[in-house]
């Protein structure tokens, strides 16, 4: 399960899914093989990637997945906490 820690709120978020981890997934494969296509069993759906790398550098990222909101609000941060 994708956990995510907000150093500044001292809090724990759970995430559905983690795009960021996909994405450097394929980065790394790529770099490693030249280019990458996977596609990942998230909590919360099948997140794919694309990449192509040279010379140990990515030049291409490609991401892509449902996108549900699933909560919307606002949150007060007291700077003096």
């Amino acid at each position: 399960t994708p956990i995510v820690y907000v150093r500044s709120t001292d809090t724990v978020v759970r995430e559905s899914s983690c795009a960021s981890g996909t994405a450097a997934t394929a980065a790394l494969m790529a770099v490693r093989n030249g280019s990458a296509s996977l596609a990942l069993r998230e909590p919360g759906g099948i997140l794919t990637a694309q990449a192509t790398a040279e010379d140990d550098r990515v030049t291409e990222l490609t991401l892509d997945g449902e996108v549900r909101i699933l909560e919307t609000g606002t949150v007060a941060i007291d700077e003096n906490s």
